[in-house]
């Protein structure tokens, strides 16, 4: 009798054995004439980027492989390759989980949104305006986008359990939050501690908190609000008619944990608010909330859990490939093949060309990370003298890190989509017609905003 096991995993090995070929086929091609070793490297690059988006391999070994090519193939210093774990990016991501940790395990959140949801939504669309204003609001609660769209997910499911039950409205409702979470985090550089710092990381940039929020919020909440209509426009059927159910409001009411936790977050706060005067950068005002969450008994040694050395060794890799592609020499190649492809950067139509090419590099390479670490370093470089370090990595960054037409896009919508709260078909119904917005809003939004700041 056949093993019913035996099938999907050969399955499975047949489609791996597939994909380590493309690093020998690219050896055998050389494309761009670039060298053995080069081609090898990005060969493994796009091997590895395969095994992320479908989950064949398993990422801690895809990610730990990557790492191995680079250090043995990739002719760059190996301090260079671990820059991530050696660099206070991961002070900060680590302190944001601590942070999220606190603030979601007092209640705190957790009241406060029960509460906005029965008092102000009337109808489903007012529920999607919610799931925008909340993800936008709790990112200084919670400044990381993992734990804000988790949590807010089980808030709306406890809200929707006790109304009149509708499967899709449902999915449709879900969907809205990891949409928001998308676009909203890129208001603030702590909205997602990864997305943005890996964007700041990758333009060896010193954006301070004060430099982020002047050259993004402003068009952030406008895109955020543009995002919002346009989603209740395109699910427009699935939202239709008034919330039904129980007539009795939350009320908002915090324990003492719960008051702690908030107590420290608002200190938080106004210490980012306020960095252009003590000069206190955000990471050290992380670990400084941290380090108050545990003074108050809101977080223990127990809470180190959340923080896992999977996604550090993820995170490790994704920020090392920017790095090997330039020491080695391989974005060299790449520029000069875009150079030819693009128009000159002189011309008008370089910056409308040049999003079209991110925001289509971004659907091949899957990870907004991966597209940040290639595209970033390769773009300053072909544009020196002519644009801004900031202005390129803020340019490459709004092109990509809310544009999606699958999950495996954005590693949030990865979150919401294998917990089964939507389908394929909600994401790329939505992302086809976002497509349009993303491209629009850098034009009409964040370009005349960035002259505006004198950013441009």
């Amino acid at each position: 009798m056949r093993n019913s096991h035996s099938d999907p995993k050969r399955k499975n090995s047949v489609r791996v054995a597939l994909t380590l070929l493309l690093p020998v086929a690219m050896v055998l091609a050389r494309p761009l004439g670039m060298t053995a070793g080069q081609s090898f490297v990005l060969g493994s690059l796009f091997t590895v980027i395969a095994w992320w988006g479908t989950g064949w391999v398993k990422r801690n070994i895809a990610s730990a492989m990557l790492l191995l090519v680079f250090l043995l193939f990739g002719h760059t210093p190996v301090v260079q390759i671990f820059n991530f774990p050696l660099s206070g990016n991961i002070v900060m991501i680590v302190a944001a989980y601590l942070l999220s940790e606190g603030i979601v395990q007092s209640g705190a959140v957790d009241s406060l949104s029960d509460y906005l949801l029965s008092t102000y939504c009337k109808t489903y669309a007012h529920m999607v305006i919610a799931s925008f204003v909340l993800c936008t609001v709790l990112i200084f609660a919670i400044p990381q986008p993992f734990p804000r769209v988790v949590l807010l997910a089980a808030i709306y499911i406890n809200f929707l359990r006790e109304r009149p039950e509708n499967e899709e409205r449902k999915k449709v409702l879900l969907f809205s939050i990891f949409v928001a979470a998308t676009v909203t985090s890129l208001m603030f550089v702590n909205g997602d501690v990864i997305v943005n710092c890996a964007a700041v990381e990758f333009g060896d940039l010193e954006l301070s908190f004060a430099s982020w929020t002047r050259y993004m919020t402003v068009p952030t909440m406008i895109a955020s609000a543009l995002t919002a209509l346009l989603f209740i426009a395109v699910f427009r059927r699935e939202l239709q008619g008034p919330i039904e159910g129980p007539g009795a409001k939350a009320t908002f009411s915090v324990g003492p944990e719960g008051k702690r936790a908030l107590a420290v977050t608002a200190v938080v706060v106004l210490l980012w608010l306020t960095e252009p005067v003590h000069g206190i950068g955000a990471a050290s005002v992380a670990a400084i909330g941290v380090a108050g969450m545990f003074a108050v008994r809101v977080l223990k040694l127990k809470d180190f859990k959340v923080v896992s050395p999977g996604l550090m060794l993820f995170l490790t890799a994704q920020f090392a490939i920017g790095r090997v592609l330039v020491a080695s020499g391989i974005v060299g190649h790449i520029r000069i093949a875009l150079t030819h492809m693009l128009p000159a950067p002189e011309h008008a139509l370089f910056l409308p060309a040049l999003v079209l090419a991110l925001m289509a590099l971004h659907m091949v390479m899957g990870s907004v990370i991966t597209a940040l670490s290639f595209s970033i370093p390769m773009l300053i470089a072909m544009t020196e003298g002519l644009y801004s370090p900031e202005l390129i990595a803020l340019l490459v960054l709004v092109s990509v890190a809310w544009h999606f037409l699958l999950p495996f896009h954005h590693v949030t919508l990865v979150i919401g989509f294998g917990s089964g709260f939507y389908e394929n078909r909600h994401v790329l119904r939505f992302g086809a017609v976002l497509t349009l917005l993303v491209f629009a809003s850098v034009f009409l939004l964040y370009i005349p905003w960035w002259k505006l700041t004198g950013l441009m």
